[in-house]
């Protein structure tokens, strides 16, 4: 979408880089470059393609910055002095793709310098599941410049596979929490994406799952062997169930049984959790056990409630709801 960028002051950040796409909601603070009420002062706003170069200042001195109009997608160009006061670009001018300024690099004085804009470099990040890259989306590299990058997982989480440019850089498995990569010497876009699976305890039940119930006690291994609310199942049947570990009465149960128009059919219901099969058993006598249901196996999940019609070759019967493997 268009937006525009320019320097204002919210009386909270001081003065620093804001956006705006024409609409109240879609203005907003872009960059707080001198993080608290310090401005950054952003000044000499150039525009070229998507990018605005301009000059400010993060408490280290001024120095030449450019933005993608994101918060990742803001950076410094270069410290060209470093720990400087006094290095202070100004002036620039964007003629086509060539942006001039004067600044001083503690070397020659205050001198003219050029930057070919068309030269900045971008590296996309992605994040899937359980964790997190930064910069995340889009961040900019100047050309011959470098970009640290930091792929890590959240808690309960590991990373499972990390692409350089499109090469895995694994291996990765459970116990990968952090991936540290630097491009360097940058001359042309580079991506990084990252993909971060939870951390099973016993019977493949999820740590975080375990943890989000109060599970942590003794190992999530064990935590998931145990029945917690005494009402017949343990940890593990009940994530698989999508019950609640730790309340006897949510259990895992036909919920209602209807007959259909009159027909022999009967409208099953039962609570279901995402990702599961289901298939339904029928019985004359208890005793003599369950056999399935022609035709009502590999039923998928549709939560919070799945309604099956199904059609059992008796009447009457009992009915049975069972989890697929």
């Amino acid at each position: 979408a268009n937006r525009i960028l320019f320097s204002a002051n919210d009386m909270v950040h001081g003065n620093e880089l804001g956006g705006s796409d024409g609409t109240p909601s879609g203005t907003a603070l872009i960059r707080d470059i001198w993080p608290g009420p310090s401005s950054g002062s952003p000044q000499y706003l150039r525009a070229y393609a998507e990018l605005v170069f301009f000059v400010a200042s993060d408490g280290a001195g001024s120095d030449l910055w450019l933005s993608a109009g994101t918060s990742n997608g803001t950076a410094r160009l270069r410290d060209i002095w470093p720990g400087s006061p006094v290095c202070s670009p100004s002036g620039l001018y964007l003629a086509d793709a060539i942006i001039a300024f004067a600044l001083n690099d503690g070397v020659h004085g205050i001198e003219p310098w050029l930057l070919h804009a068309s030269l900045i470099r971008r590296i996309l990040t992605t994040a899937a599941g359980g964790g997190s890259v930064v910069p995340s989306g889009t961040a900019l590299a100047p050309q011959h410049g470098d970009q640290a990058c930091l792929a890590q997982a959240f808690q309960y989480f590991h990373i499972t596979n990390v692409l350089v440019d499109g090469v895995p850089a694994g291996p990765f498995g459970p116990g990968s929490n952090t991936f540290a990569y630097t491009f360097t010497n940058v001359v042309a876009d580079h991506a990084l994406d990252a993909a971060f699976d939870p951390n099973l305890a016993t019977n493949g039940v999820p740590e975080w799952w375990l943890a989000a119930h109060g599970l942590t006690n003794g190992s999530f291994n064990s935590e998931a062997l145990l029945d917690h609310d005494a009402d017949g199942a343990v940890a593990w049947e009940e994530y698989w169930a999508g019950t609640v570990p730790t309340n006897g009465v949510s259990v895992f149960e036909i919920m209602r049984a209807t007959a259909s128009n009159g027909t022999p059919e009967a409208v099953i219901e039962w609570q279901s959790a995402s990702n599961r099969l289901y298939m339904l058993e029928e019985s004359t006598n208890l005793m003599s056990g369950f056999a399935p249901l022609p035709m009502a196996s590999n039923i998928p999940a549709s939560p919070p409630l799945n309604v099956y019609t199904a059609a059992p070759t008796t009447n009457p019967c009992f009915l049975r709801i069972r989890l697929q493997p």
